[in-house]
């Protein structure tokens, strides 16, 4: 596929890339710890690596246990800490969710500017292969995002019950407000939305879970698995947005 070619570049916004500033934990700018005396320096950039430990482990576990499943004692586990640590920077699972969900929202926000760059000087006809491989390239080089949505949108039949729950329309909103204003002459809205919530519906289902390459008897990740991904996405997806643009274009006509 000519297309990898686009976009072999390295995905902004990798695990661990949102840099955590200290004394946030306690609501503070990043500034606040300027100022502080060398003792107290020290003790708020230990304060700072600890509560790294914990959203780390906190992502690992979110991202295979669903929110309600999951617990504070499971995160501690996984991080290698005594769980009365959690509860010192984050008093509540919703909280420690809740701010889980916030890094996450501020990588998506990365990621849909690098998606969306360059595409208006790129081939149309190649657009779909190289808006795909971008997102492949971004989702499998960081797993655990997709694998925290797919989990709890898979338990649960009201996402207002998931702490920080406005944050996931909120990225589908940015995707698609991003699809409509770089292609306004040949896509809809309502085109947009068909292509972009199924998109990241079957996202969630190839990328999110290792089900379905389980269910193929595929190692989930090996580049075989990810090659078939990419095919399968753009051969799905290709024959819709060719057609957008020849109706964009004036060359055929739309249905009635």
């Amino acid at each position: 596929m000519n297309e990898k070619t686009e976009h072999s570049a390295a995905a902004p916004g990798g695990k661990g890339s949102i840099k955590r500033k200290i004394g946030r934990a306690k609501g503070k700018p990043p500034s606040a710890a300027k100022g502080l005396s060398p003792k107290k320096r020290k003790a708020a950039a230990k304060g700072e690596v600890a509560r790294e430990k914990i959203l780390k482990a906190a992502r690992t576990v979110f991202s295979k246990h669903p929110y309600h499943a999951a617990s504070i004692r499971m995160i501690a586990r996984e991080g290698g800490f005594d769980h009365p640590l959690i509860h010192y920077y984050f008093p509540t699972k919703a909280d420690l969710f809740g701010e889980v969900a916030r890094e996450m929202f501020e990588e998506f926000k990365e990621t849909r500017d690098w998606l969306a760059e360059g595409l208006e000087k790129v081939d149309p006809l190649e657009i779909t292969g190289v808006f795909i491989g971008r997102a492949l390239t971004r989702a499998f080089a960081n797993l655990e995002p997709l694998g925290v949505l797919t989990q709890n949108l898979a338990q649960t039949s009201n996402i207002e019950e998931i702490p920080g729950y406005h944050y996931i329309p909120e990225v589908f909103g940015m995707v698609r407000k991003s699809f409509v204003e770089k292609f306004p002459a040949w896509i809809s809205e309502k085109e947009a939305d068909q292509l972009i919530y199924s998109f990241t519906s079957l996202l969630f289902m190839y990328v999110g879970t290792s089900c379905q390459a389980q269910v193929m008897r595929m190692d989930f990740h090996s580049f075989e698995y990810r090659e078939w991904v990419e095919e399968t996405l753009v051969g799905m997806f290709r024959p819709h947005v060719e057609k957008a643009l020849a109706m964009g274009r004036g060359k055929i006509q739309p249905e009635i």
